[in-house]
């Protein structure tokens, strides 16, 4: 898909090209294949504001395709029905529902007061140390910025739901939804309904959620203020017969395996990105559909069985390709279309997600036994399991064509004077001396890339405006090996800080949820595929995590230390076998072990400018 700016007059705007298979759906579903593209003003004659606003406004407008796209598809699938005034009010209340857990998730990710007062006494201490430093010297060497920010946390979360609050007042006087237009379109999706913008159930059910979700702000001012309600998790329907229906609602949403769920999520995986919360959220919901939504203190071990049987027959991507039917429906819809079915590493996942959420409820709920929630697992297989590229591939991908010189930008095949020296080159790079997931990488930013007592690291943080990290081990900061110094990575990175740019990978476009990842992944599989790198399909950039392993341990670096420096759990008996070791590793000692990593195959004399 390509985008691009546009400017008509002195006006700038973006123009992003219509998906063909939504221009397919529409052919098939409606009769015309519609406009190949959509152009949207970005309302300035300024470049770089146009610049900043065109990456949101590119996000919006491919959320819309996927919308329209699943709407389609949902119309194709199955016959569309009228909400009534009570599937509104209970769509509304899971609304409130999954706001109020984002709140609370929020306020468990905020730092301590001595977290904060701990960070502040180092930054003393580090401009202490250094009185020859200026003032950008020490907003470039210490955690002055971090601790800014963490100080600010809450009292930023609550002016920007100030600032919500009063444009969702403004929104009913002039009865506009255009702020709740992405939860009307996710619920019609979810629940099958026909629902067009501008008709009577749009507008009744935006004046629900504009509503409910002042009620939510409501709650977290309370919250605020350390006021917590017994009944923070009770809504009161706008109509209707309100004591008999919120009494329902209430004790089913209290007993529910979705309303726990929330919780658990909250409590265990606080710093889950949208990608993550997306699928355990389609896990648990499965299961509830195969199941029966049903207190979870009757959940059995036939009902997982079911499940796991289910799963072995379930078509992958079952959301995307069948939005809105139920898991059982799905698959007798996939025996007639032969859409591909889960793989036993998916299948793996989800019921290892469903088993540590029983261990939580068994722990935190009366009358749940964890073993109703635990089944053995789909043995791993061979063909499935993700492996370290080779010595051969690891020199076909650094020492490729376009990196060592190329024919031209078209014709990165042949040999030429032409050389790759954007993100292209570097993702591979940052990858193949990190081992770091790629969403790690490309959500760094240039700040992220800094000296720490005069050794330049990498910081994997989620502390940044859209950032997100598997778990907390993942949060560490890399040293950065020399090799990608001697690249010229410190150039790189001051080069998007010369574009007046935040992001080091702001190049890669984003995708809906605003990650650059997706079209990394995307673009580096292609390139494997390319130069004939076997086995893109298992792994991607994901293999650099298995090839760094094995780089390092042929450094001599035992196993304890290389999963300190990939961000992994350290377990009880990995720090028993080391006894007296100190889990955090310094810098310098960080600096010691990655330098270690070697790829002899490699010839980076040819990479060098």
């Amino acid at each position: 898909m390509t985008t691009n700016l546009l400017r008509r007059g002195a006006t700038y705007y973006v123009r992003v090209a219509t998906p063909t298979t939504l221009q397919d759906l529409r052919q098939d579903r409606a009769g015309h294949r519609g406009s190949r593209e959509v152009l949207r003003s970005l309302r300035t004659k300024d470049l770089g504001v146009a610049r900043d606003r065109s990456s949101e406004e590119i996000v919006r407008i491919r959320r819309e395709f996927k919308e329209e796209e699943a709407s389609l598809r949902a119309a194709g699938g199955r016959a569309l029905t009228a909400p009534s005034d009570q599937d509104l009010q209970a769509a509304a209340f899971e609304f409130r529902a999954d706001e109020l857990v984002a709140d609370e998730r929020e306020r468990l990710h905020r730092p301590s007061r001595s977290e904060i007062l701990r960070r502040a006494e180092l930054v003393r201490s580090q401009l202490d140390a250094n009185p020859q430093w200026t003032q950008l010297q020490a907003l470039a060497n210490s955690d002055y910025v971090r601790v800014e920010a963490m100080a600010q946390t809450a009292e930023t979360a609550t002016e920007r739901r100030g600032h919500l609050a009063d444009a969702l007042r403004q929104s009913l006087v002039d009865n506009e939804f255009h702020l709740v237009d992405w939860a009307i379109s996710d619920a019609a999706r979810r629940h099958g309904w026909r629902i067009n913008r501008g008709d009577s159930a749009y507008r009744t059910f935006g004046r629900h959620l504009l509503k409910t979700w002042l009620g939510v702000l409501g709650t977290a001012a309370a919250r605020d203020r350390g006021e917590y309600s017994p009944d923070d998790d009770v809504v009161v329907p706008i109509s209707g017969r309100a004591d008999t229906c919120r009494d329902r609602v209430a004790s089913k949403r209290a007993e529910g395996i979705r309303y726990y769920f929330g919780l658990y999520l909250a409590e265990r995986h606080p710093n889950l990105g949208k990608s993550g919360l997306k699928d355990r959220w389609a896990t648990i919901r499965q299961l509830s559909q195969s199941a029966g939504d049903k207190p979870v203190t009757e959940y059995r071990k036939a009902d997982l069985m079911a499940y796991k049987n289910l799963l072995s027959y379930l078509p992958a991507r079952m959301e995307k390709l069948y939005p809105g039917l139920s898991p059982a429906k799905a698959v007798e819809r996939n025996k007639k279309d032969g859409h591909p079915t889960l793989k036993a590493a998916s299948i793996r996942n989800k019921l290892s997600t469903i088993s540590a959420f029983g261990t939580w409820l068994e722990e935190n709920v009366d009358g749940v036994d964890a073993s109703n929630f635990r089944v053995s697992l789909p043995p791993r297989t061979d063909s499935a399991r993700m492996e370290p590229f080779t010595d051969a591939q690891v020199a076909a991908i650094l020492n490729a064509r376009a990196f060592v010189g190329c024919e031209s930008e078209k014709n990165q095949l042949e040999p030429g004077r032409y050389r790759v020296r954007d993100w292209r080159f570097w993702l591979p790079m940052i990858l193949a001396f990190t081992g770091a997931r790629l969403n790690e990488v490309v959500q760094l930013r240039v700040q992220d890339v800094r000296q720490v007592d005069g050794v330049w690291i990498f910081d994997f943080t989620d502390e940044g405006v859209g950032q997100s990290l598997k778990n907390a081990s993942s949060r560490r900061e890399l040293p950065v090996h020399p090799q990608l110094l001697e690249l010229g990575l410190v150039g790189f990175v001051q080069s998007a800080a010369a574009a007046s740019q935040r992001d080091i990978f702001y190049q890669v476009p984003l995708d809906a949820d605003g990650r650059h990842s997706t079209h990394a992944g995307k673009w580096f599989r292609k390139f494997l595929a390319r130069i004939r790198v076997k086995g893109s399909d298992l792994g991607g950039t994901h293999r650099w995590r298995h090839t760094l392993t094995d780089a390092l341990r042929r450094g001599g670096v035992q196993d304890f230390d290389i999963g300190r420096l990939l961000g992994h759990d350290v377990n009880v008996a990995r720090m028993t076998s080391h006894y007296g070791r100190e889990v955090d590793l310094s810098v310098k000692q960080g600096h010691a072990l990655i330098s270690k990593a070697a790829y002899p195959s490699v010839d980076f004399e040819l990479l060098k400018a």
